[in-house]
């Protein structure tokens, strides 16, 4: 059986690992206890990270003026980046909500907040296997308790599908896919359980498109980009799951 490094398995877990060591992984993690037991190890406490950010609202400081951001390298130390990840999006939503924290009253806010830090180069260097991506998807499926088929997922005109993942707010699992558009735009699809039927609504949210509904004890988010006429045919596609 082949042996992982911690590196591996946290670049794994935040959607970095190369598709063959991926592929890898998720043979062991069926196979092998001992690396699914490393593997929840080494997975993040949302709650405590969560805490983490609200301590920061106090003290956030002014937005930045924006600066242009240079395309993504590969690094060695996954371990390394997964911490500087999690201190960088604490900052970004302590600027995103230090100017107006009324604004953030729900987790569709908290979570346009989070997609506000993306930039076109952020999924660029993904490149997952067709059988990664479906293995992601089946991850934030079960988490959400939606079934949900990566190939409805590919069968978006406009829209290409980059990695899927699982997010969290007030104990509630997100399932957050991200897409990325014909001009490099990045699209984020996200789903969590809600209650009460809501008809689909089009806003600019953060300078986002978007669109917000609910459906069958689920509510969804999807947003990023500038075109809402894209966000608006993507959501009606989406809206039959």
């Amino acid at each position: 059986m082949r042996q992982f490094a911690d590196e591996d398995l946290t670049a794994f877990l935040d959607g970095e690992a190369e598709p063959q060591l991926a592929d890898a992984i998720e043979t062991a993690l069926l196979e092998d206890a001992e690396v699914s037991d490393r593997m929840a190890s080494l997975d993040l406490d949302k709650g405590e990270l969560k805490g983490a950010f609200d301590a920061l609202l106090s003290v956030a400081p002014e937005a930045p003026e924006a600066v242009s951001v240079p395309p993504l390298k590969p690094q060695a130390n996954f371990g390394f980046l997964k911490m500087a990840a999690a201190v960088a999006l604490a900052i970004g939503l302590g600027w995103a909500i230090g100017q107006n924290r009324s604004d953030l009253n729900d987790w569709q806010d908290y979570a346009a907040a989070y997609h506000k830090l993306y930039v076109d180069e952020t999924l660029q260097p993904t490149g997952f296997s067709p059988d990664t991506l479906a293995a992601q998807v089946a991850m934030v499926s079960t988490a959400v308790g939606l079934e949900i088929s990566p190939e409805f997922l590919k069968d978006v005109a406009g829209l290409e599908l980059r990695r899927s993942q699982v997010l969290g707010f007030e104990g509630a699992a997100i399932a957050h896919i991200a897409f990325q558009s014909e001009t490099g735009a990045p699209i984020a699809l996200c789903i969590t359980t809600g209650s009460d039927a809501e008809s689909l609504n089009l806003a600019e949210v953060k300078g986002m498109s978007s669109a917000r509904w609910s459906k069958g004890g689920f509510e969804y988010l999807l947003i990023g980009g500038d075109d809402p006429a894209l966000i608006e045919r993507a959501a009606a596609h989406f809206a039959a799951l």
